[in-house]
């Protein structure tokens, strides 16, 4: 458990420091990050990876089953969330689907986070 937390830790880590450019050309206005042609909503980026923090903290709480719903539901409106796993009577992810899932999330952001992502209503 407690490596688990640690590798989600350094893997988002990484990910959000990797996010950032060293092009000295980069410019920052009204939380949004330009290089080259990449467009970067960093208000956007902030949201998406706190609700994944909040699944990883929440994986093995049932107790707080409802915000990690909440968070899960956040992400499945921009990625693929597989519910059916969660089909089981403590309505918990198994290991290794949310694993794959958590990979495809952080996958996805990195293919999508130059075209401006916007907030969907």
């Amino acid at each position: 458990m407690l490596i688990l937390k640690t590798f989600a830790a350094l893997v988002l880590s990484i990910i959000l420091l990797s996010c950032k450019t060293t092009t000295i050309a980069a410019v920052e206005t009204e939380n949004l990050e330009r290089y080259g042609d990449c467009v970067e909503n960093l208000t956007f980026k902030k949201k998406y990876f706190e609700n994944i923090s909040k699944v990883d903290s929440l994986m093995n709480v049932g107790a707080s089953r409802l915000g990690k719903d909440k968070s899960l539901g956040f992400i499945s409106t921009y990625t693929y969330v597989d519910w059916a796993s969660m089909a089981n009577y403590s309505r918990s992810y198994t290991g290794g689907a949310y694993e794959k899932d958590r990979k495809g999330w952080i996958l996805w952001y990195d293919l999508k986070k130059c075209i401006n992502i916007q907030f969907k209503k």
